[in-house]
């Protein structure tokens, strides 16, 4: 009997992680489509359709920079904007220092904005501080992994990814633009249900 109930008990486990790792991949918010034109061991090639971004920069150590700068664009879309609408909310949060030095304290923080919307016929957000970006068609190599990770780990993530491209030559970067990382998950998912990816614009 005893070893029934621990067979049953691992089977409720296994099943509650199963349901919740199919929920995980459940879309719950609009996220960007894109093409996948190439993909290696490494990394994948992606392409995306323009889009408008909401970004805002914040001053300090990554983890508190993103937390801040997620807080005032979270207040803008929640109603905190000139028509005092709610927007939906949409993935991944992006993020990308000012400066690839390892001292660098200035971050942006962004939001992808929904579907329909453009610069013109967004509400204007009551805080200044936000702006909004017009990002046309582009191309961008990949490199999704799950977990909660460090800003360490994030910057050999993209050594690595920069490393790999290098190996291949192609796609050739684009010069003069910031390594991007993007956040799909709130911060009560399970480590090893998160996906984060490191992103590098290159050319088409």
């Amino acid at each position: 009997m005893k070893n029934w109930l621990l067979i049953a008990l691992i089977l409720t486990i296994i099943g509650g992680g199963a349901s919740m790792l199919a929920n995980a991949k459940k879309p719950k918010y609009e996220t960007p489509v894109y093409t996948v034109k190439n993909s290696t061991a490494s990394f994948e090639v992606r392409q995306y359709k323009p889009l408008v971004i909401a970004e805002v920069t914040t001053v300090g150590e990554r983890k508190e920079a993103i937390n801040e700068g997620f807080m005032i664009l979270a207040g803008y879309i929640f109603g905190k904007n000139d028509k005092e609408v709610k927007l939906p909310m949409t993935t991944p949060v992006g993020q990308y220092g000012l400066s690839e030095d390892k001292d660098n304290d200035q971050w942006v923080t962004e939001f992808i904005m929904p579907k329909g919307y453009t610069k013109e016929t967004l509400p204007k957000p009551t805080n200044t501080n936000i702006r909004f970006i017009d990002l046309p068609a582009s191309t961008w190599a990949v490199f999704q992994f799950s977990g909660n990770p460090t800003t360490a780990e994030l910057k050999k993530r993209s050594d690595d990814l920069k490393a790999a491209l290098k190996a291949t030559g192609m796609p050739t970067v684009m010069a003069g633009i910031p390594v991007c990382y993007a956040f799909y998950n709130p911060p009560f998912t399970p480590w090893f249900l998160r996906r984060n990816e490191v992103m590098i614009r290159v050319n088409p």
